[in-house]
């Protein structure tokens, strides 16, 4: 039972620093955050713990992004992930994954563009 103690207050912690994040990414004040303890909601003004809508899953975009690095090297990865903040794909958030995903396939899409060597 300690050890789910322990992973329930993980989880809390992440989903106050999740909704932290989305509130300063929209400007909202860091004072008004949602927190959630034991299954009651406190603060927040009627705000409620919700997770990010997003219309790709970690695993698209990790793909995606691995797919950039295959294809351009690791660096054109790099790029793409620290545009949005992140060292390492690992460290890859709910709230980022749309505009990861975005630049991930405009990356892609640079590919298709290219001429072959024949035309040249």
């Amino acid at each position: 039972m300690t050890q789910s103690v322990g992973i329930l207050e993980t989880i809390v912690a992440n989903q106050t620093r999740i909704i932290e994040l989305l509130e300063a990414q929209q400007g909202g004040a860091a004072s008004t955050t949602t927190k959630t303890t034991g299954g009651k909601s406190t603060g927040g003004k009627g705000k409620t713990d919700t997770a990010p809508v997003t219309k790709f899953t970690q695993q698209e975009v990790a793909d995606l992004i691995v797919s950039v690095k295959d294809t351009f090297g690791g660096a054109a990865a790099k790029e793409i992930l620290q545009a949005s903040g992140f060292a390492k794909l690992a460290d890859i958030k709910p709230e980022k994954f749309d505009d990861l995903h975005a630049a991930a396939t405009a990356k892609m899409a640079e590919k298709k563009e290219e001429p072959a060597d024949d035309d040249i």
